[in-house]
C-alpha cells in the first residue's frame, strides 16, 4: 500500500508543477492541410546497452500531434542505420495519422517526413540493399 501511495502523491505533484504548462494549436488558413515529421537519433547513446536513443513528431498544420522519444530497440552499427530505423517507425505512424485524418474527410497533401542524415535518406531511395546496407533487417525496409 505503501508503494501505490508513493506514486499517487509523485503523480500530484507532478500535475501540481505542471499545471502551467500546455499545447497550443494554432488555425491554419491553408485549404491544404499538411502532415508532416521530423526524426533524430543518434549513436549508442547508453554506454551500457550500446542502443541510440531517437525521437520523432508529426505535425499537423503546424501542431505536434503524436511524438515519441526512447532507445531503439536494436543495437545499430551507424548513425544511419538508427536514422533509417526511426524513419520507418516514423513514416508507419505518419501513413497511420493520414489514414485517420482521411477517415476524417480532411483533404491531405501528401506527408512529407524530415531527416537529417544523408545516408539515412539515400538508403531510403534506393530500390534494392547496397553493400553498405544490407545488414539491416528487412523489418525496417518498409520506406
Amino acid at each position: 500500500m505503501t508503494a501505490h501511495w508513493s506514486l499517487v502523491k509523485h503523480l500530484l505533484r507532478y500535475l501540481n508543477e505542471t499545471r502551467c504548462l500546455a499545447l497550443h494549436f494554432t488555425k491554419n488558413k491553408n485549404p491544404e492541410s499538411e502532415l508532416m515529421g521530423w526524426a533524430d537519433a543518434d549513436y549508442t547513446t547508453s554506454l551500457v546497452t550500446k542502443k541510440s536513443h531517437s525521437w520523432y513528431v508529426s505535425m499537423f498544420l503546424g501542431n505536434p500531434i503524436s511524438w515519441t522519444t526512447k532507445k531503439q530497440p536494436v543495437v545499430v552499427q551507424s548513425t544511419t542505420e538508427a536514422e533509417f530505423i526511426l524513419m520507418n517507425k516514423c513514416s508507419k505512424e505518419m501513413q497511420w495519422l493520414s489514414h485517420l485524418l482521411t477517415t476524417l474527410d480532411i483533404k491531405l497533401t501528401v506527408p512529407m517526413l524530415k531527416n537529417d542524415n544523408m545516408g539515412a535518406i539515400t538508403i531510403s531511395k534506393e530500390t534494392q540493399l547496397n553493400p553498405n546496407s544490407k545488414h539491416i533487417a528487412v523489418r525496417y525496409q518498409y520506406l
